[in-house]
This record gives C-alpha cells, sequence and structure tokens, in this order.
C-alpha cells in the first residue's frame, strides 16, 4: 500500500510542480485534503519520503522540488527570478497571459487580469490553509507536519536574507 500511496504522491508533486497561479492546481489540492483527511491514509502519506525527506536538501528550492507540500506551496504566478533565462517551469506563464503588449491593452483588461490573479491566490491560500490546518490538528500527522515546517523554514533560511530593494 505504501508503494501505491508513493507513486500516487510522486504524481500529485510533479502536477503541482509544473502548474501556475493561473493553472489547474485546485483538483491536485483537493486530491491531498482529500486523501489527508483520511483518518487511515493520512498517517501513512505524512510518513513517506516524498513529504519529509529522510536527508534534507541544502536549500528551499531543492526542498521545493522533492516534498509534496512543497510544490503545492510553490504555486506562483511570478517565474523563478533566480533563472530569468529559462522558459518557465510552471504554466500557463501568468506574466505573458496577463501583462504581455500592455500598450495595447485596455486598462479595464489589466485590472480584471489582476483580479483574476487575486482570486486564484486566495483560493490557493485558502486551500493550502485548510490542508495545513487539518494536518496541524490531526495528531497522527502533527509531528511529521512540524517536522516539515521546521526543515522548510531551516531551508530556507538563505532566502530570508534576501532583501527585494
Amino acid at each position: 500500500m505504501d508503494a501505491m500511496l508513493a507513486v500516487l504522491c510522486a504524481e500529485l508533486r510533479e502536477e503541482l510542480a509544473h502548474v501556475s497561479l493561473l493553472g489547474d492546481f485546485a483538483g491536485p489540492l483537493a486530491m491531498l485534503q482529500r486523501l489527508f483527511g483520511s483518518k487511515r491514509l493520512a498517517p501513512r502519506l505524512a510518513a513517506l519520503p516524498v513529504f519529509l525527506p529522510p536527508s534534507l536538501p541544502p536549500n528551499g528550492r531543492m526542498f521545493e522540488e522533492q516534498t509534496l507540500l512543497g510544490a503545492a506551496f510553490g504555486v506562483s504566478a511570478l517565474p523563478d527570478s533566480a533563472f530569468p533565462e529559462l522558459p518557465p517551469e510552471r504554466l500557463p506563464d501568468a506574466v505573458e497571459s496577463c501583462f504581455s503588449d500592455l500598450d495595447a491593452r485596455r486598462p479595464a483588461d489589466v485590472r480584471e487580469a489582476v483580479r483574476s490573479l487575486q482570486a486564484s491566490s486566495a483560493a490557493l491560500i485558502g486551500s493550502l490553509h485548510a490542508l495545513a490546518l487539518s494536518l496541524l490538528r490531526d495528531a497522527a500527522t502533527r509531528p511529521r507536519m512540524l517536522a516539515w515546517l521546521g526543515a522548510a523554514l531551516g531551508c530556507n533560511a538563505e532566502r530570508m536574507k534576501m532583501h527585494p530593494d
């Protein structure tokens, strides 16, 4: 059973790793919520290496790529600024879809694109919050979720040093 769950989680992680804020992230997140909502499956899923690898990656980007929740928390409208020369990994490209050829677009179209991104962002945040909260409320998954949060903070320690201005 664990092997089957590992394959399922790897597929979900792969799907979430390549979808942007404008893509269909709701389906895989809903599937995760249903899987982790099962009292019998949740502890087994949280014990899998795809949930929290036994050896932590050296940085946050790799942690995001290697963990199931990392891929979910990585859904974004913005391309990876560390590698601007690479094509976007997460599709559809929100910048290209919403903000290309701004001179030819009407202001109302731009406002609508921003509203669409805001609505998608709110839906994503709500889904991630519900998923994390359910994992923290369940006594069987709480230790692994706390360990995941600690690992995420530890792996992203270098990112905390970044200053956007």
